[in-house]
């Protein structure tokens, strides 16, 4: 960016395109690694598990700058378990991968463009991977999701997945962040008040 003097954008638009073939090689290491050991996730009539990987905060947005976080979201389909010799449910299949993609991609500086979970639901005290169905609690209208979490939907953004499910995703995105009234503005009145 500096040396051949590119404008921003172009220079976030370089880095993103990056960031996603990254995540695309090493998620897909990351889970036939974790498959050869229980096997792979399948629903309870035997099929195998949509899922889908996606970028929020500046990443999903396609604003990455220098020392971004690589802000994301991971949703998997169905509860279920795997089909290996000693299998597991797939909700510890998921959570494995993702927590083995943390640390499978390592920036060539500490602190620059970690990868970042904490928009997951339930933040820290949430599982690294969500099924459909915890996805639509915490986002439905009885759920516990604050008014902000609703509004960093808006930049919800697919990696990797299945294109049939991961417009399932994006089309719940849209009625909780823009059909309902769950974006409270006082509370991000008051949320931004505390920023300063």
């Amino acid at each position: 960016h500096i040396l051949v003097g590119k404008n921003f954008q172009d220079f976030s638009d370089h880095l993103g395109v990056l960031a996603r073939e990254i995540l695309a090689v090493a998620f897909q290491e990351v889970m036939v690694a974790v498959a050869q050991q229980v096997g792979y996730p399948k629903t309870a009539q035997g099929q195998g598990v949509a899922y889908g990987l996606f970028g929020l905060g500046k990443f999903g947005g396609e604003a990455l700058g220098y020392a971004s976080d690589i802000e994301l979201l991971f949703v998997y389909e169905d509860e279920g378990e795997t089909d290996g010799e000693t299998p597991c449910t797939n909700g510890h299949f998921f959570n494995t991968v993702i927590k083995q993609l943390d640390d499978f991609i390592e920036a060539k500086q500490h602190g620059i463009f970690e990868l970042d979970f904490r928009l997951r639901p339930h933040g820290d005290a949430g599982p690294f991977a969500v099924s459909l169905n915890n996805f639509k609690q915490y986002y439905g209208e009885k759920g516990g999701a604050h008014a902000y979490e609703h509004l960093a939907l808006i930049r919800l953004n697919p990696v990797v997945g299945d294109d049939t499910f991961v417009n399932q995703v994006l089309s719940l995105r849209d009625d909780y962040v823009y059909l309902n009234e769950r974006v409270d503005l006082q509370d991000i009145w008051v949320l931004r008040k505390k920023q300063y």
